[in-house]
């Protein structure tokens, strides 16, 4: 798929469902990445324990995925206790979520909530 197509992707992605997030990359893990409005500007580093230089004040695609996933399953507790009429004010909870990549080829994620 080259740019072009990506765009058109993107747009009618955006005009069906209202709102898409778009992010872009460089580097890699050891790189940089960002979303197209630049509410979210990241450095990235391979952890030390991973076998990276491991940069202090950088974070890994498991942060963001982790505090993504964490954000989204929030919303959905705080929609279900809304509806069930189980929140008169505030939240439902909070939500803890890891995301682990296995050192192997293979590169299994999982998330805990």
């Amino acid at each position: 798929m080259n740019l072009e197509q990506m765009n058109n992707a993107v747009n009618t992605l955006t005009k069906s469902t209202g709102f898409t997030a778009t992010a872009t990359a460089i580097g890699g893990r050891n790189g940089h990445t960002e979303t197209s409005d630049g509410v979210i500007k990241a450095d990235l580093s391979v952890p030390k324990e991973m076998g990276g230089p491991g940069r202090p004040g950088t974070a890994t695609p498991e942060h963001l995925f982790a505090a993504g996933y964490a954000a989204c399953f929030g919303g959905s507790l705080d929609f279900v206790a809304k509806h069930r009429a189980q929140v008169t004010r505030g939240r439902a909870g909070a939500v803890h979520s890891a995301s682990a990549r296995a050192r192997e080829v293979t590169r299994k994620s999982r998330c805990a909530t």
